[in-house]
This record gives C-alpha cells, sequence and structure tokens, in this order.
C-alpha cells in the first residue's frame, strides 16, 4: 500500500477525541508540525463526550489537516464500532500512510486493527494513560488486557510516556522489551514561565481569592479516576487548621454535580470554586499557590508539568507516572494514594514553609524546561521514525 521511496513520509495519526488533556495537545501539535518538506500528517479523531471541553476551541489548538469521524469517540458501541473501523479502513486506503500512529485506548484499536487489515507497515500506539486499573470492573479489565495482548502482537513499536509507565505496562501485559520505547511528552512551555511576571490577578478575581487568601487548585476533568472526592475531603481537614484558604476547581465532567453537593455536604462549598475549564490555562497557575493531584490512575499529568513550568510547587498522590514528573521533596511532595492524612501533611507541610514552595517552584521549572520542551518532543519523534522506516 505505501510508498517508502516517495517523496514525503505520510502519518495517519488516529485519536478517539480532542478533549482538553496532554494527548490531544500532543496529536494536534505534532500533526501540525510534521506537515513540512520531510512529512506529510493527517489526523483522524472522534467527538468529544458529553460533559467535556473540545480543545480545539481553545487559541492554538485548531485542527490542521484533520478528518473527523464521530463513531472513534471515547464511548463502547459494538455496531458503531464495526461502521467506525469500515469507515477508517476507507480513509486508510484513501490516504495510503507509511505510519499509523494511534493515540488512546479505543483509536489504538480500531486504528491498528484497520491498519493491519490495509497493509500498513509501521504500526505504532502511544499510552498517555491506560485503563488497566482504576476504570472498569476485573472482568473488563481482563478482556481490555487480552485485546491489548494481541493487538501488541502486530504492533510495530508500543510508545509510553515515563519509564514507570513503561514498566507497569510491560509488567501488566507481559511483553518483550523491545516492543517498547520512552517517549517523554513536549509543550510549548514559553506562557507557563512568563505568567507569573504577566499576572494581572484574573484568576484569583474570577474565584474571590482576597489578597491575603492561600490558592489551592486541582485541575482536570471531574471523572472517578481523578478523585476529586479526596481533593474535598483534604480540603476540608486543612480549613479546620488555617482560615485564609480558597479551593479552586478547574475544569468539568459527568461527576461535577455530585462534586458540588459533596462540598455542601462536608460544609465547606464557600471555601471551594468550581471554575470551569480555562482556555488561557496559564492564567490560573500564575494565582495559584499550590497545584494538587489526587488521581487513581496517571500515565504523565499534564497539569503538574505546566504547574511546575510556572515555578507552582505541586502535590500529587503517588500514581502512574507522577514520579517521573515530579522529584519528591525537590520539586514538590508525594503522598500515598487514596489517603487523605498524607496528603494533608503535605500539603500542610508546603502551606506552613514559604521559603520551601519558592524552592520547589524554581528546582521544577528548571527540570520542566530540559524535560519536557515540544522541540524536544518533536526531535524524539522524528528520529523514532525514520529509525522504524530505516
Amino acid at each position: 500500500m505505501s510508498q517508502l521511496n516517495r517523496e514525503k513520509i505520510k502519518i495517519l495519526r488516529i485519536i478517539a477525541r480532542l478533549n482538553v488533556g496532554g494527548p490531544a495537545i500532543q496529536a494536534i501539535s505534532l500533526n501540525r508540525e510534521l506537515n513540512n518538506n520531510e512529512f506529510e500528517s493527517t489526523l483522524v479523531y472522534g467527538t468529544v463526550s458529553e460533559g467535556e471541553e473540545d480543545i480545539t476551541k481553545f487559541p492554538g489548538m485548531q485542527v490542521e489537516r484533520g478528518i473527523l469521524l464521530p463513531g472513534l469517540g471515547r464511548e463502547l458501541h459494538p455496531l458503531k464500532d464495526i461502521s467506525t473501523l469500515l469507515a477508517l479502513i476507507r480513509i486508510v486506503r484513501r490516504e495510503r500512510p507509511d505510519i499509523i500512529h494511534t493515540h488512546t485506548a479505543k483509536a489504538g484499536a480500531v486504528g491498528r486493527v484497520a491498519g493491519v487489515l490495509c497493509g500498513v507497515p509501521i504500526l505504532i500506539h502511544t499510552f498517555h494513560g491506560h485503563v488497566f486499573h482504576g476504570y472498569f470492573s476485573p472482568l473488563k479489565t481482563s478482556i481490555f488486557k487480552f485485546i491489548e495482548k494481541i493487538l501488541a502482537a502486530f504492533t510495530t513499536r508500543i510508545i509510553t510516556i515515563s519509564p514507570a509507565q513503561k514498566e507497569e505496562i510491560q509488567s501488566l501485559l507481559g511483553l518483550s522489551e523491545k516492543k517498547f520505547a520512552v517517549i517523554p511528552l513536549g509543550f510549548n512551555l514559553d506562557k507557563f514561565e512568563k505568567c507569573k511576571e504577566l499576572s494581572s490577578g484574573e484568576f484569583r478575581k474570577a474565584i474571590n481569592a482576597g489578597p491575603e487568601d492561600f490558592v489551592i487548585t486541582i485541575v482536570g476533568r471531574i471523572v472517578p479516576i481523578k478523585n476529586h472526592a479526596l481533593f474535598l475531603k483534604v480540603a476540608r481537614l486543612l480549613l479546620e487548621k488555617h482560615n485564609n484558604l480558597r479551593f479552586a476547581i478547574v475544569g468539568g465532567g459527568e461527576l461535577q454535580e455530585q462534586t458540588e453537593a459533596l462540598a455542601r455536604q462536608l460544609g465547606i462549598s464557600e471555601r471551594v470554586v468550581f471554575a470551569g475549564w480555562w482556555s488561557e490555562i496559564e492564567k490560573v497557575y500564575a494565582d495559584t499557590d499550590i497545584t494538587v493531584l489526587t488521581s487513581d490512575n496517571e500515565g504523565t499529568p499534564v497539569c503538574l508539568i505546566e504547574s511546575l513550568s510556572a515555578g507552582v510547587p505541586v502535590v500529587s498522590t503517588d500514581v502512574g507516572g507522577v514520579r517521573d514528573v515530579v522529584k519528591d521533596g525537590e520539586s514538590g511532595l508525594i503522598a500515598l494514594p487514596a489517603d487523605s492524612s498524607s496528603l494533608f501533611a503535605a500539603i500542610d507541610e508546603l502551606i506552613l514553609n514559604p521559603e520551601l514552595r519558592m524552592r520547589m517552584g524554581e528546582r521544577g521549572r528548571i527540570a520542566m524546561r530540559q524535560r519536557y520542551s515540544f522541540d524536544k518532543l518533536k526531535s524524539d519523534i522524528i528520529a523514532f521514525y525514520k529509525s522504524l522506516l530505516r
């Protein structure tokens, strides 16, 4: 099908949906940048789910050379998914790519099956996170692991975005070391590095934070895996000790109403603000004192990279690839998963120690620039593609 000796290398990038988050940012950015004198890239994507925010509405996140395939969305519908597979096969036959590169679970399955059936020579799948614990029942999880093992046999390489994630997925699936490559995420971090000096206090005003208020923020989808309930329980504990705290929940999702109800039940709704999605997310970090992550499962948390790039220290549960982003005790503090006491102690330590916060923020800023710049991601991906084509 493909012609590896033609003038440009053709990439077909496939992702389930373009909701706010690291996978969508990476897919859109790489698709844009790899349309040049060497590469021709096309992005196939589905629709966002109800309650999710479409990242293409944000500045600089518009898709160039894209194909909307609505059935690629996150939800599983066996009959519709077959129709989606057939539509994707038609796209692959028309585009005749040298490489299919998939992102996210459903797109990874449908995209690689289409690639196998159409004889695409190189199939790559990136795990930004995974669904092998914390999402589904044990039976469903076992089925998804079985499917992924079969798909892996036809996959040229599996990319993980951190060493810890690679070890976890390799162990869960029992795959060979040779099947994996580790390529960290990459972003344009300039706007975060400059955000505090350019801040107008817009976010603090939006959440009604006074001059003396200490702002603690969580950023992400309000869904079960992010465990916002833990964030609120710890907020109540902290408010029993400190009277100047303001908690901001940035994002939205299926559990927003339930989470708002929990804040009222805990008696802290006056100090917790549901701020919604912010297209200029750097303004959030500019006015934040500590960023918190309470997830039960993560890949490489983009919010932590953004926060540290802005010089804002972080506290996170010890899950997934968190330790590949945060060096415990240097750029932030890492707490036990799903443990309110551990999380409370870590946040409280930072509240009480402004010098420690400043030192961690500065160390984090330097580390993020070295490890997660978009230029590094772009050069890593190009070198990776060329090595496989050889």
